[in-house]
């Protein structure tokens, strides 16, 4: 591993990333390439150490014999040293994958409207004050387009959603035609739409 070779490497790491103990036991540099290339620089400059009362512990992506990369909670350990006076160290790596899922999703959803899927006010505020922030540092001025659509919720009650949408991307086509770097269609409550990396729609609160 990162301090030199191999001693005892579990079979379940095949069943985690799909290569064969054998191929860990004969390329001690395998751990460190195996790292997601995001991660690498921060994880090898991590090392536990023998004052160290409690395992260090990273979180990390490692990358599968197929390509995919799984994200994996690793615990180290200084337990001694060898004949030789080198460290010997003790790790164990737990799949997280379906915990980083989770964490993804909850995270998805502080920021989205759960009926819809779209961006909520917060990241819209958030956004803003990113864009407000870019343009100060540039000495730049942002505009906001404001466009009011008269008795909207009554499309809603008459007409159905099916239609409230269509309208919807007939105001936004319309709305893109304005050369504008942000631009925001505020369409219904507590919705923000994103339309790019420039472009965001909010709802009007009522």
């Amino acid at each position: 591993g990162r301090h030199g070779r191999w001693h005892y490497v579990s079979a379940q790491i095949e069943h985690l990333l799909g290569f064969p103990t054998h191929a860990w036991l004969d390329d001690p540099d395998m751990w460190a390439r195996q790292i997601h290339p995001d991660d690498r620089e921060r994880v090898l400059a991590e090392s536990p150490s023998p004052a160290d009362d409690e395992p260090t512990v990273s979180e990390y992506r490692l990358t599968r014999a197929d390509g995919h990369a799984v994200w994996v909670r690793d615990y180290e350990a200084v337990i001694g040293r060898s004949e030789t006076g080198a460290e010997l160290v003790q790790g164990v790596i737990v799949d997280i994958s379906d915990a980083k899922r989770l964490e993804e999703e909850l995270a998805h959803h502080a920021f989205h409207d759960p009926l819809t899927g779209l961006p909520n006010r917060l990241l819209f505020m958030d956004r803003l004050q990113l864009a407000v922030a870019r343009a100060a540092r540039a000495g730049r001025r942002i505009g906001v387009i404001y466009l009011d659509l008269d008795d909207f919720k009554g499309v809603n009650d008459t007409l159905g959603h099916g239609v409230d949408d269509r309208l919807r991307v007939n105001v936004e086509f319309a709305a893109d035609l304005a050369h504008c770097q942000a631009l925001f269609v505020f369409d219904g409550p507590h919705r923000v739409r994103q339309r790019d990396k420039h472009r965001l729609s909010v709802d009007r609160p009522e």
